[in-house]
């Protein structure tokens, strides 16, 4: 598998949340710690631009021209063409947190997740400032639900091709989960840790961040710190292939060919 780059100085802090955009054959990510949606044109090459005010952790497709964002502690409609902002529902009320990795499941449900205002690196932030996490779903009437919390940096989140998984990273310990998932209830279950960061290994494979699955149920992770993106076999937690990139710091991956479910 050979890598390229596309667009140079893609952002000018941290690029997040990738989402290929079939229909316009183009790239949607974040420029997160500036508040910056982007769309890359694969057909002109150009990078249109949304600025917005706070950190933007994640955006993901919506309808007619429009994303659902993660705005600080706010989940949003973002209106391209305007470039207005609607808030859906607002989190963690109180708490030192904004809004980190979000996506939609298959019947179009939004989650998302938070993460501490850390002023430097988790690990060297003092640790009062770590467990204020959460994870939230979002469904097509407005009801804010949380099924997890006391998560460090509530990170990469993707689903089983049949939806009956839901896969989870806390970035910090650097943590991959499993759950069982119940797409019509929304509901999620039974964990189990298939990949999990240790200090003899944190050179090597640094710590997991964003991920998506492949047709044959196969997650791809973004190691942050290590430069490389590993497809890794849930069931076992075996990896099975390591991809190397031009980039320190490796946040998240998607499929070109792959569609998207809309936010509801």
């Amino acid at each position: 598998m050979s890598v390229s780059v596309v667009v140079e100085r893609a952002t000018e802090t941290i690029g997040e949340s990738p989402h290929w955009l079939p229909d316009r054959k183009s790239l949607l990510y974040v420029d997160c710690l500036i508040g910056g949606v982007r769309i890359w044109d694969s057909m002109t090459g150009q990078v249109n631009k949304v600025h917005l005010k706070g950190c933007v952790g994640f955006a993901a497709p919506h309808k007619d021209n429009h994303y659902v964002i993660g705005l600080n502690q706010d989940l949003c409609s973002l209106d391209w063409n305007s470039q207005n902002i609607t808030r859906l529902a607002s989190v963690d009320s109180g708490l030192p947190t904004r809004v980190n990795d979000g996506k939609c499941d298959a019947n179009g449900r939004l989650w998302a997740g938070t993460m501490g205002l850390f002023s430097a690196s988790p690990l060297d932030d003092p640790l009062e400032k770590r467990g204020h996490g959460s994870f939230y779903s979002l469904d097509a009437d407005g009801n804010v639900k949380r099924h997890m919390s006391s998560l460090n940096i509530s990170n990469g989140l993707e689903w089983s091709t049949d939806s009956r998984v839901i896969y989870h990273i806390d970035s910090v310990p650097g943590t991959l989960t499993a759950y069982d998932f119940d797409l019509s209830a929304g509901s999620l279950c039974n964990p189990r840790v298939i990949l999990e960061s240790r200090p003899d290994t944190l050179a090597e494979m640094g710590r997991p961040d964003g991920m998506t699955v492949d047709m044959e149920d196969k997650l791809w992770v973004a190691c942050i710190t290590a430069g490389k993106v590993i497809r890794l076999d849930p069931e076992t937690g075996k990896v099975l292939r390591t991809v190397s990139v031009p980039a320190i710091k490796v946040t998240s991956c998607c499929f070109e060919a792959r569609g998207w479910t809309n936010c509801t």
